[in-house]
Parts: structure tokens; C-alpha cells; sequence
């Protein structure tokens, strides 16, 4: 089975070259936008969600889903991704602390990407979306331009009940209007045939006047480990969602049960997720809360109580039912551990070279190679290297760096080579810390002396004659 990551303009070279080859694509898209925008601010890293930025190696969600599914022989593929995630806050930069590649964001909410892809994938009932929101207050008359997502034959746009046009849905492409911004309603109608099949909506809202708590389900167990979480929103007089409130919320927590953290999907917030307090972000944010375990007379009488407030909204309370719920087993703890996984490693030796040798910085992919656990050697030829040096011995040197986690760096840690095959030197940051005697297979435990900085570990095998070697087990940095 052959997976692409990106390589778009490969594939169709690949496959003529490899016709009864299974293919997939394992990795593509790449795509940005953030969720609940429709302008794109570089100066506040924020990204519009027309799906029309990407990254330069991949595709917008439209362009990746087109390519694999107008060819029979692409099984399918992998969206990078389908949640935004911590790190990586490409194309952005600090303040942004979070991707901007998901379907979804960091809370699960649906960004456009998710209703693109609910159409394209979906065919057993009718399906049509509308964005952006229609909360463009100071922009009246200004061309706002409306995506629709569908999975129908055509589909109408009105706005305020006038006709604005009706187009042949392309559901790879997505439609588009151009419509001046009118406060009101503006829908979409799906059409098959003569027959309206489908709706979909957006209206011009009032101001934000309540708080809204949403829960994912009516109860929690009282097991003290059952959590869920509760969309955190914004209504108008109405009790309509406001999707451009940004008021901070404020929550307590009350009865069998307790806050474990909270977001709003905004990949530049800063805010404490396990405060009292968060933002609404575009309309949003999420609350998650865990149950305290109840005790068998407790269990299903004991309620968890969340009220939300803000200044100048009215407050927002929820009761969640704790339903009677034996107590989780323990599970015992897993002992810290950290493994050392990518290792440079030296051209093979008939002379014992110094294990401490310096590797020019120019020096990445030249001299020195890389190498994962196994790393079998196999060694030259006995009687070439014994006409060259008289020695039948072969010497292989391994490198790699680490910075143990606090844990493990205070002396009460030890470096476990499961497995070593020839006999082996162990140097940490220069000095030798242990060898191992025996041309056999077999393990090698060395302790690692305190320090918290980046340590550098040289690991250095002998072999003899023609028989292999390598560091061929896991290496791990364990508690002794």
C-alpha cells in the first residue's frame, strides 16, 4: 500500500508506473483559516475562512478533496487536520499559540472547512450551508461575498425574501455570491428537480443581551472521573447566537462535580484555561466539568450546579443530574520514562576512534549518517581490514543528544540500553559512565548523574570479524 503525503502533481506519474499499486493520500490540505473570520488580518493573525489559504506544499480543502476523489484508483485520504492544535502556528507567528489547519478548532467547533466537507462527503439526504455570519453593522451596502455549500442540484440565495440569484451547485467548488450587505435574513434554498429539498440561514442579530450554557448531554456519571463539555454562547432578545460577542464570562462551580479547564478556539488567546474567567471568541467558548464520585448513598442525589456570568448580560445557570455510578478502578501509574530514539551515527572504524570526537556543525548529512533503534552494523570484510590494519576488531560510534525531563534529571534516573550486541563504552558529556564486556547480546544499565541542561551520549561497539553489532534494543532514561 503506497500513501502520498501532498505530492499532488505526482500522483497521476506514480500510478501510470504502478497501475495495480493500492494508493492512497496518507497526508494532504494544509489549509488555514480561523474560525469565525471572513477577513484576513496579518497584523492580528487572523485568517479569513473562505478556504482560499494554504500552505505552499499542500491544497485548500476544495483543491484535496477534487483531486482524490476524480481519480477511481485514490482510495481516499487524511486532512491535515481535523482539529487546530498547540504549536506549529503556521503561517503565523508569536502571539499565535495554536495551528489554524483544522476542520475543526481546539474545541471541536465547526469551522467552514467542516460544512465543506459535510457536502462533499455526504449523498444519502440534501445538505446546504451559508457563511459568512450576516453581523456586518457599518458595512451597509458594502459587496459581502457569501459562500454556499451544498450537496444538491442548484440551489437560490434571497435575501429578506428578494430572489438573488440561483446557480448549478458545483460541490468541490462551492458556490459564490456578491451581495451588498442588508441587515435581515439572508438563506439559501437547495433545489432537486422542481423541489425544495433543503435550507439554511444566517440573520442579522440584535446585541448580545443573556448568556447561553449549552451541555452535550443531559447528565454525568458520578463515578468522579465522567466529564462533558458545555458550549458557552451569547443571545440576543431574541435567542439568537451573536456570533461576533467577545464578552468574558465568568463561571462558577458549584455541588458533585468541578471546572478541568475551558477555551474559546481563538489560536492567539492567551488566557488561563483553568481560571474562573474566559473570553467568548466569535461567539464562543467551552466549558468542560467532570463529576465528583458520589458514594453509594450520594450517587444520584447530587447535582453539579455552573452559573455564568457577565457584566451587563443576564446570568446563565445549568444543573447537570449526577447519575449513581460505581467508582473507576485505579490504574497504576506508569513509571516516568523518556526515550532516546534518533542517533548519529560515525563511518565505521578498524582503529578505536576517540568517542568524544567533534562533528563539525556543516557536518549534517555528510560523514555522519542518522539512524533509529535497530541499528544493526554489519561489519567490512575480515580480510580486507586485516590487510589494511592487521585487526580483525570494527569500531561503531553512536551519537545523540537529550535534555531529561525534570524527573528524571536528578540523579535518581538511570540510562537502560535493553540491548547491545559487542562489547560497548558508554561517555556522557565526556566521561565514561559504563561498558559492557561481552561480545554477546545483552543489556547495559548506566546511571545518569544529575543536571538538567542538554547532555550529549556517545555510545561506542566493537565488533569482531565478520559478525554485525548495533545498539539493537530500546534505549530509555527510567527511574532506577
Amino acid at each position: 500500500m503506497v500513501g502520498f503525503n501532498y505530492q499532488v502533481g505526482s500522483y497521476d506519474r506514480f500510478h501510470a508506473a504502478n497501475p495495480t499499486k493500492p494508493f492512497t493520500s496518507s497526508e494532504d490540505t494544509s489549509a488555514f483559516m480561523t474560525r469565525g473570520e471572513f477577513t484576513t488580518d496579518k497584523s492580528k493573525n487572523l485568517i479569513a475562512s473562505y478556504d482560499e489559504d494554504f500552505a505552499p506544499w499542500g491544497s485548500s480543502h476544495r483543491d484535496g478533496w477534487q483531486t482524490i476523489d476524480t481519480r477511481d484508483y485514490v482510495a481516499g485520504g487524511f486532512v491535515w487536520t481535523g482539529f487546530d492544535y498547540r504549536g506549529e502556528p503556521t503561517p503565523n507567528e508569536w502571539p499565535s499559540v495554536s495551528s489554524v489547519f483544522g476542520i475543526m478548532d481546539l474545541n471541536g467547533f465547526a469551522k467552514t472547512a467542516y460544512y465543506i466537507h459535510r457536502v462533499q462527503w455526504i449523498k444519502n439526504r440534501p445538505l446546504v450551508y451559508l457563511a459568512p455570519h450576516w453581523n456586518w453593522s457599518g458595512k451597509e451596502g458594502e459587496d459581502i461575498k457569501v459562500m454556499v455549500m451544498a450537496n444538491v442540484e442548484r440551489v437560490k440565495l434571497r435575501l429578506n425574501g428578494r430572489d438573488l440569484g440561483e446557480q448549478a451547485v458545483d460541490s468541490y467548488r462551492m458556490n459564490y455570491f456578491t451581495v451588498p450587505f442588508e441587515a435581515g435574513r439572508l438563506e439559501a434554498v437547495g433545489i432537486n428537480g422542481d423541489k425544495e429539498v433543503a435550507r439554511a440561514n444566517v440573520e442579522t442579530t440584535g446585541e448580545a443581551v443573556a448568556l447561553e450554557l449549552v451541555p452535550d448531554r443531559g447528565n454525568l456519571l458520578g463515578d468522579g472521573r465522567d466529564a462533558m463539555p458545555i458550549t458557552v454562547r451569547a443571545i440576543d432578545a431574541k435567542g439568537r447566537s451573536v456570533p461576533i460577542a467577545d464578552a468574558e464570562v465568568t463561571f462558577d462551580i458549584s455541588g458533585a462535580g468541578q471546572s478541568i479547564g475551558h477555551g474559546n478556539g481563538n489560536p492567539n488567546s492567551h488566557e488561563d484555561e483553568k481560571g474562573k474567567t474566559r473570553r467568548l471568541f466569535n461567539g464562543l467558548a467551552q466549558l468542560i466539568v467532570q463529576s465528583s464520585y458520589a458514594g453509594k448513598r450520594g450517587a444520584g442525589k447530587s447535582d453539579l450546579k455552573i452559573r455564568a456570568t457577565s457584566p451587563g448580560l443576564i446570568a446563565a445557570n445549568l444543573v447537570i443530574p449526577i447519575k449513581a455510578a460505581p467508582p473507576q478502578k485505579n490504574v497504576a501509574q506508569a513509571e516516568p520514562l523518556s526515550f532516546l530514539n534518533q542517533w548519529r551515527i560515525a563511518p565505521v572504524s578498524a582503529n578505536r576512534p576517540d568517542p568524544n570526537q567533534i562533528v563539525a556543525d556543516s557536518d549534517m548529512n555528510n560523514t555522519w549518517g542518522w539512524g533509529q533503534i535497530p541499528m544493526l552494523a554489519e561489519a567490512p570484510k575480515a580480510d580486507a581490514t586485516k590487510r589494511r590494519t592487521g585487526k580483525d576488531s570494527h569500531w561503531h560510534l553512536y551519537r545523540t543528544t537529550f535534555t531529561p525531563r525534570k524527573d528524571l534529571s536528578d540523579g535518581s534516573a538511570r540510562i537502560h540500553f535493553h540491548r547491545i550486541t559487542g562489547k560497548a563504552e558508554v561517555w556522557l558529556d565526556g566521561k565514561l559512565l559504563g561498558k559492557k564486556t561481552s561480545r554477546s547480546p545483552g543489556r547495559l544499565i548506566v546511571s545518569l548523574p544529575a543536571g538538567l541542561n542538554e547532555r550529549q551520549i556517545n555510545v561506542l561497539v566493537q565488533g569482531d570479524a565478520n559478525k554485525p553489532v548495533a545498539i539493537d534494543g530500546l534505549v530509555v532514561i527510567e527511574k532506577k
